[in-house]
């Protein structure tokens, strides 16, 4: 099962997306806070597959924590943001970016594309 780890700052979307992401057979998990420190500590003692995260969050900017993230870490980044800002996200460090709002499908399928590429 697919270990996903979900970087947002909408209480009502993390918990749409916790709830899709489970009925669709994966494994999500979000930090109890979202500062550097505690993404960290989630991404050591989840070890997820994928880290699904916002790019502007309140407390934390997400281009900028993944910038700061291994070349070579176990795990595929996806972006998500109300702008199109995906050549800032591929510039980052992304391996990939879905614009919002988006459907539950594209998202769901853009994941499994993920592990279908590894």
């Amino acid at each position: 099962m697919q270990k996903i780890l979900l970087l947002e700052d909408d209480a009502t979307m993390k918990s749409l997306l916790k709830t899709l992401l489970e009925l669709e057979g994966f494994k999500a998990f979000y930090p109890t806070e979202l500062t550097e420190q505690a993404i960290l500590e989630t991404i050591s003692s989840v070890q997820p597959d994928v880290l699904l995260t916002d790019v502007l969050m309140n407390g934390i900017n997400g281009l900028e924590f993944i910038k700061k993230l291994p070349a070579d870490r176990p795990f595929r980044i996806l972006m998500t943001s109300g702008m199109d800002v995906a050549i800032e996200c591929q510039e980052a460090g992304a391996d990939g970016f879905i614009l919002k709002p988006f459907m539950p499908e594209d998202l769901i399928r853009r994941i499994r594309d993920f592990s279908a590429e590894n």
